[in-house]
């Protein structure tokens, strides 16, 4: 299988342009119920302290993003979401890596230390991937949308300190 080599930049409005376009054009509120940070969708703010909204590319072609946000900065907990928009790069393991990998780094650079998120619990993809990456489900809830019941799987990972390195500068205990 040929490698993918990913790209990841801040979000800039011409793609949130392309994202809502993308967000309508492929159906993706069977799978998602927003494709923004809370902050965006409530006071338009693509850069804020409390949120770090990130474009996926592949071949310098936004194919999606994710986000981690949190409602102060003295909160801990964030709130992960990710949407990949291009189904032809559904199943290829980018989500995964996004969510094991690059989420963390950024969820650490905002204080945050665990990460909570919804899933629908008919998107078992996002559920299986979810669980691969170290996520566990908390509860199961319902929601309504466009007149119709949702079941959701609601779902936290706590963050693991990165390990104390050792060297010249460190003392060992």
């Amino acid at each position: 299988m040929k490698t993918i080599k990913i790209n990841l930049k801040p979000i800039r409005k011409i793609d949130i342009q392309w994202l809502n376009k993308s967000f309508a054009k492929n159906n993706l509120s069977e799978y998602a119920s927003r494709f923004t940070p809370h902050r965006y969708a409530e006071l338009n703010e693509i850069k804020s302290e409390l949120h770090k909204w990130i474009g996926i590319h592949i071949n310098n072609t936004l194919i999606g993003s994710y986000w981690i946000e949190k409602k102060s900065n003295n909160v801990k907990t964030g709130k992960l979401g990710i949407l990949i928009h291009t189904r032809k790069y559904w199943s290829r393991g980018i989500g995964t890596n996004i969510i094991s990998n690059a989420a963390p780094t950024i969820a650490e650079s905002m204080a945050i230390k665990t990460i909570i998120l919804n899933v629908r619990y008919e998107n078992k993809r996002a559920l299986q991937c979810y669980l691969k990456c170290g996520y566990k489900i908390m509860k199961m809830d319902s929601k309504v949308i466009n007149g119709k019941s949702i079941k959701l799987c609601k779902m936290q990972k706590k963050l693991k300190a990165a390990p104390l390195k050792r060297g010249k500068h460190f003392t060992q205990l």
